[in-house]
């Protein structure tokens, strides 16, 4: 009869200290530790919520029993929402560092003397060795004069005008054009753009930060 009449406290305790050490597990931005360990030990304390109340205390039983399924999973999508802000303020700082390296480097690279090229020499010589005109142009000041090919925007909505080549199909992509500029160029144009070598991608010729000198 005492048995019944005195709450199981060990086991209450027990519940409630694995549940406090489920919630910390999901709420330490550790990933994978709130689902691989966190909520393993929430069904630990919910077996546990299940053995106080068949001890007789049944209050505390369903209190644990509750706590495990309504509480927890509130505090699951806390920490969820703590570590997407956290990635994403680590994302957007490593975007901005990244940003301002890159201005320093355009900023270098168009400090020194231009590389004088046209279109179809451009395309010529990274059709011919793509190594070597790299290490010619990529990441250098490119002074390039050509006759425009075609006037777009990529996915981005950023703008591109396309040079030509000695293939009418794998024209010179030089992005960084203002709207103002390329809205007033058309094709057939003589231009000539100061950029940065931006290399090759699927065999394209690219420069980017242009504009017009």
């Amino acid at each position: 009869m005492n048995a019944v009449q005195n709450p199981p406290s060990a086991p209450i305790k027990a519940g409630w200290i694995v549940l406090a050490v489920a919630w910390l597990c999901m709420l330490v931005p550790i990933p994978g530790l709130g689902l691989f360990l966190g909520w393993p030990l929430n069904l630990v304390a919910f077996i546990i919520g299940i053995v106080v109340i068949v001890k007789g205390s049944t209050g505390q039983g369903i209190a644990q029993i509750a706590a495990s399924i309504i509480v927890t999973p509130a505090v699951y999508f806390v920490s969820l929402a703590i570590f997407a802000s956290m990635v994403g303020g680590a994302a957007a700082e490593g975007a901005r560092v990244a940003e301002e390296k890159k201005l320093e480097a355009t900023a270098q690279a168009m400090a020194a003397p231009a590389i004088p090229v046209t279109s179809r020499e451009y395309f010529a010589i990274y059709q011919e060795n793509e190594v070597s005109a790299d290490a010619q142009f990529k990441g250098k000041h490119v002074e390039i004069t050509g006759s425009v090919a075609g006037i777009n925007k990529d996915v981005m909505g950023n703008v591109y005008v396309e040079l030509v080549t000695g293939n009418e199909f794998m024209p010179v992509h030089a992005s960084g054009v203002s709207q103002e500029v390329a809205a007033g160029l058309s094709k057939g144009d003589q231009i000539t753009l100061n950029c940065v070598g931006a290399g090759m991608i699927v065999g394209f010729a690219r420069l980017e930060e242009c504009r017009i000198p």
